[in-house]
């Protein structure tokens, strides 16, 4: 793959990032330019979702249970499109997981097998409520299909991979509206990212309260430049919208199957 050098950060230092599955080429479905639009339809349904452990001891035991017990359950739910597992890089008793449905009335079906999941768990994984953020998939990147990989085909069991996953999440200002401006991260920042040595997947978030941007990589260098990358970019073109400085959050990959790729070929 290419790799792309660009300007010097303007803002706080940022961290590694997450990321490695997938196959396809940008999805450039948005209205072409770089000034905001009408909103776009979404592409897709994302939740991110971020739990504690009591132990760090416990996260090699609860992602064994999670790939081979839970992961199959996720694959088979109706209007499935995506489900990643992670392992926090900055703290080692967090996790996180990130699932894809094709429509976002097919969310309560993914809490439904969560919560049944979770209550037959021994006690010891017991968790405080996730923090979760989640909302309409807008824009959508993926490599070349010459580089594709069976990460991004339908339903693939036991997919464990490596990899790093880099998730930045912002806050909207007041009185804006994130879904503007898909056009111009579709247009604008996903051929940047998608530049850069060893891209294997993005997708862009609208939330209640702002926007969240998830970059995969094969190395935890590629994924740490692209956070650089996206919080430059935000200083640069989304000053309207956004305060910047999001929080980010850096993870490897424990498991990834994220068939929503495949909108991008």
């Amino acid at each position: 793959m290419r790799s792309m050098s660009r300007r010097t950060v303007a803002q706080a230092a940022v961290g590694m990032g997450m990321g490695g599955f997938a196959i396809g080429r940008i999805a450039s479905v948005f209205a072409q330019g770089a000034t905001p639009v009408m909103p776009v339809q979404p592409l897709a349904y994302a939740s991110l979702r971020i739990r504690q452990l009591s132990d760090a001891a416990l996260r090699p035991e609860i992602d064994e249970i999670v790939v081979n017990e839970f992961a199959p359950v996720v694959q088979a739910l109706d209007g499935y499109a995506g489900y990643l597992l992670g392992d926090v890089i900055e703290d080692a008793t967090q996790n996180l997981s990130l699932v894809v449905m094709s429509e976002a009335s097919q969310i309560g079906g993914f809490d439904t097998a969560a919560e049944e999941f979770v209550a037959g768990l021994d006690p010891k994984f017991e968790v405080e409520t996730p923090t979760t953020a989640e909302g309409d998939v807008l824009a959508i990147g993926a490599p070349p299909v010459s580089d594709a990989t069976p990460m991004a085909t339908p339903v693939v069991e036991g997919a464990a991979v490596s990899g790093y996953a880099a998730v930045r999440i912002y806050e909207s200002l007041p009185d804006t509206d994130p879904r503007e401006f898909a056009p111009l991260v579709a247009n604008g920042f996903v051929p940047i990212v998608q530049a850069l040595s060893g891209f294997e997947g993005y997708l862009y978030f609208v939330t209640e309260g702002g926007f969240v941007s998830v970059s995969i990589f094969d190395s935890e260098e590629s994924a740490m430049q692209s956070n650089e990358e996206g919080v430059a970019w935000s200083a640069e073109n989304l000053t309207a919208y956004t305060p910047g400085n999001p929080q980010i959050i850096n993870s490897t990959i424990v498991f990834a199957d994220l068939p929503v790729l495949q909108l991008g070929v």
